[in-house]
């Protein structure tokens, strides 16, 4: 471009009213160092160190942004799994205490329960004593009954003169 830009510079130049007439042909090596040359070339130098500098800054702007964006996104999601997971370990107490309610419960039949199976027991035990007191009690009556039935026996053998029959049922009360 610069040589292009110089070259048209030298076409106005010889064409132009500002032309010398003894201007000799221009070979590369001439064109390289002359002033316009130079001047142009650390013209279009600047001009492209600007456009580049402008080209860095924007590419260096949208990376910003986009950096920024996936940033926000980055932590707009980490926030959200940090939500859920708040929201898992709550629900995961909320179970442990409901757990705990139940044990707790649990906890307090059984003592209920243990409170009625001693009562049961003392029960048992005051049965089991009543039972054995009325067995003795009952034997005490069967032996005095034993010795009440002899004794009515004999005197049916002395009134009767009979023989106790072996089935009672046919006993004669008649006297």
């Amino acid at each position: 471009e610069a040589m292009a830009s110089y070259k048209d510079h030298k076409i106005k130049m010889a064409l132009g009213p500002n032309r010398c007439n003894g201007q000799r042909k221009l070979d590369r090596q001439t064109i390289l160092l002359s002033k316009e040359f130079v001047q142009a070339k650390g013209k279009l130098i600047q001009e492209m160190e600007k456009k580049l500098e402008a080209e860095v800054k924007r590419r260096t702007d949208k990376i910003q942004i986009l950096m920024t964006q996936q940033y926000q996104e980055k932590i707009v999601e980490l926030e959200t799994q940090v939500l859920q997971q708040d929201d898992m370990i709550q629900h995961q107490n909320e179970q442990i205490q409901h757990s705990n309610e139940i044990i707790l419960q649990q906890e307090s039949n059984i003592m209920q329960m243990n409170i009625g199976i001693e009562n049961l027991e003392v029960q048992v035990n005051r049965l089991e004593e009543e039972k054995n007191r009325q067995a003795e009690e009952l034997e005490s009556k069967q032996v005095e009954l034993k010795s009440v039935e002899k004794y009515f026996f004999s005197i049916y053998k002395q009134i009767t003169n009979r023989k106790v029959p072996s089935n009672l049922a046919k006993l004669d009360f008649v006297l």
